[in-house]
């Protein structure tokens, strides 16, 4: 009788541990998620996830100001329907490099569409999103800028663009 009172409060005392565990555990993802909330919400750049075919999953409201958007429009919106023609080839490249090594190796100047019909010229770097070891969407921040590229004539739209000239990303 003794060995299994004993042997209850083992128990009693290992489960006590194991919430005490779990609880701070809970606060440490809460003040995790608190602080990323923080920085992607009041950031001065414009913040955004994209999943792994270009869709706009998340955007903060730098990002919504920058181009004109609001949110429900934006999140209805590809990366390629934002890019420039022009810049299309390199954007795949990046793409592409991003997908394989998870960073990008430097930041890309693109000249993007703003909802009004005008052009802005930003500056971004991106990284992979993982979830359980995969990738699973793409988080960029940028900021807009006066780039040099617009004096080498980038950033115009090509008149025979089509839906089908335009690449998705690849499905995972």
């Amino acid at each position: 009788e003794a060995m299994r009172e004993k042997a209850g409060k083992d128990i009693m005392r290992r489960i006590e541990e194991l919430e005490q565990t779990l609880l701070r555990e809970r606060e440490l993802a809460r003040e995790g998620e608190e602080r990323y909330r923080a920085l992607f919400d009041r950031s001065f750049y414009a913040v955004y996830i994209l999943d792994l075919d270009g869709n706009v999953l998340e955007a903060n409201d730098v990002c919504l100001n920058m181009l004109g958007y609001n949110r429900e429009h934006l999140l209805n919106l590809n990366f390629w329907d934002l890019i420039s023609d022009d810049q299309v080839p390199d954007a795949v490249k990046s793409r592409d490099e991003l997908l394989r090594t998870g960073v990008q190796e430097r930041p890309m100047e693109y000249c993007l569409r703003h909802r009004d019909g005008g052009r802005i010229w930003v500056e971004t770097t991106s990284s992979v999103i993982y979830r359980g070891g995969r990738p699973y969407a793409v988080q960029g921040i940028s900021r807009q800028t006066a780039c040099a590229s617009r004096a080498r004539g980038w950033c115009k739209p090509s008149p025979d663009r089509t839906d089908s000239a335009v690449p998705r990303w690849p499905k995972r």
